[in-house]
């Protein structure tokens, strides 16, 4: 079996200038629509910058990690178009994301196909119970909005992702697991409404 290991030097420049896209997008979207009111600007970017690696970076990590642990071939390839779409978006206050993704081959089997497509929704759905607890316990100030936030961008991505339309996660799950499709959609829809 063949694993892949590493980073190509592509594949780093595609992640930095993601997590740059990101970073700037939700910046600018966080003001238009007032997501952190009275929070400094340089906490807004840096809750931003936390988005990109927690909801965007460990998403494509997680699918990047299971796929290449089943042997097959992964790497995350930036999309252009939707990088300018991610700013544009941002700009006119409704912000769609869709930067790029991880590239898979060599993996056919139904079930590994709907594991690792199930990892970048569930990874979105831990993350965002964990910087929920975070903000449990700082339950004031900039310290809970940007908390809540992180949490909020990641249940948003995890939900967004699981919806069972093609090409995203969900419609793989759901082809694979009708059971695990529904608990996982269910658990990041449920959070959602929570917060």
């Amino acid at each position: 079996m063949y694993y892949q290991r590493g980073i190509s030097q592509q594949e780093f420049r595609d992640l930095g200038i993601s997590i740059l896209v990101y970073t700037i997008a939700f910046t600018i979207w966080s003001y238009r629509v007032d997501e952190l009111p009275g929070v400094p600007t340089y906490l807004v970017v840096v809750s931003s910058f936390l988005v990109a690696i927690f909801a965007f970076l460990l998403h494509e990590f997680a699918h990047r990690y299971f796929a290449r642990s089943y042997g097959g071939l992964a790497e995350f390839r930036m999309w252009p178009i939707g990088a300018f779409l991610a700013l544009v978006t941002a700009a006119i206050g409704f912000l769609f994301a869709a930067v790029g993704a991880v590239y898979i081959q060599g993996i056919y089997d139904k079930d590994k196909v709907g594991k690792l497509s199930l990892a970048g929704p569930a990874t979105n759905i831990v993350i965002g119970l964990i910087f929920y607890g975070l903000s449990l316990v700082y339950d004031a100030g900039s310290a809970f909005l940007i908390l809540r936030f992180v949490a909020t961008i990641n249940f948003y991505i995890g939900f967004f992702n699981l919806l069972p339309i093609p090409p995203l996660d969900g419609y793989k799950v759901f082809i694979w697991s009708k059971e695990y499709y529904i608990i996982a959609i269910a658990l990041s829809l449920l959070f959602l409404i929570i917060l």
